[in-house]
C-alpha cells in the first residue's frame, strides 16, 4: 500500500486535498453554531444532514471520479508495460528455441567428423557417392547454421542484453566459418581433387564449445 501511494503521488495529494476541503464546511458550521446546544429535533438533524450531503458528497464524488480516472490510466500503463515485457520474453524464448534446435544437428555432424577423422577415411579417395552426398548435406547444414548465427543479432539482438559484438560471439562466427571450411577440405580430399589440404581437427571442437557457451549465456536471460 505504501508503495502504491509513493508511485501515485497525484492520488495521494487529491485524497489529502479532498479531506481538507471536506473539513471547510464542517468547520464553518461549527464556528457559526458553536454557541448553540445540540438539538433534540430530528428535523434539525435532517437539515444538518442535507447540508453535509450537499457540500461534502459533491466534493467526494468529484474527487472519486478524478481518482478513478487516474487509477484506470495507471493500471492501463502497467498492463501495457507487462504485456510488452511478456511479449519480449515470448519472442526471446522463441528465438532461443530456434537457436538451440541446431544442437542435435551439430551433434550429428561432429560425431560424423570424429568418426571420419579417427578412421582416416579422409585420407582416402572414396568411391561411395552416398558418402560424398552425406558430406555435402552436412556442409549445407553448416552453411545454414552459419547464416543463422550471422543474422541472429540483427533479427533478435534487441531482445537480449547479451552483447552480440562481444569477442565471444565474434569468435563463434569465425569458428563456424572454419567448421564449414573443414568440410570443404574434407570433400576435396575424399573426392581426390586435392590431397595436399591440411585438416585442422580441433576446428569443430572449438565451434561446439563456443556454441554451448553462447547458449548458456543467452539462457540466463530467459526468466
Amino acid at each position: 500500500m505504501k508503495d502504491f501511494f509513493k508511485e501515485n503521488k497525484v492520488v495521494t495529494w487529491l485524497i489529502i486535498i479532498s479531506i481538507l476541503i471536506c473539513l471547510i464546511p464542517i468547520s464553518c458550521y461549527i464556528i457559526k453554531f458553536s454557541g448553540h446546544r445540540l438539538s433534540n429535533d430530528p428535523t434539525v438533524w435532517g437539515t444538518f444532514g442535507d447540508y453535509l450531503g450537499g457540500t461534502i458528497n459533491t466534493i467526494l464524488s468529484l474527487s472519486s471520479l478524478i481518482i478513478l480516472a487516474i487509477l484506470t490510466s495507471s493500471i492501463n500503463k502497467q498492463s501495457n508495460a507487462e504485456n510488452k515485457k511478456n511479449s519480449f520474453l515470448l519472442r526471446r524464448l522463441d528465438s532461443f528455441d530456434q537457436l538451440s534446435s541446431y544442437l542435435d544437428k551439430i551433434g550429428c555432424i561432429t560425431v560424423y567428423v570424429d568418426t571420419v577423422l579417427n578412421e582416416n577415411k579422409v585420407t582416402k579417395k572414396l568411391s561411395d557417392e552416398h558418402e560424398v552426398m552425406r558430406l555435402k548435406e552436412y556442409r549445407h547444414t553448416l552453411i545454414e547454421i552459419t547464416v543463422y548465427l550471422g543474422t541472429f543479432r540483427q533479427r533478435y539482438g534487441h531482445l537480449y542484453e547479451y552483447d552480440f559484438y562481444s569477442t565471444e560471439y565474434l569468435e563463434l562466427l569465425k569458428s563456424s566459418d572454419k567448421f564449414k571450411d573443414l568440410f570443404d577440405t574434407m570433400i576435396l580430399i575424399i573426392t581426390g581433387k586435392d590431397n595436399h589440404k591440411e585438416i585442422i581437427s580441433d576446428d569443430y571442437e572449438k565451434f561446439t564449445t563456443k556454441f554451448d557457451q553462447v547458449l548458456i549465456n543467452l539462457s540466463k536471460e530467459l526468466k
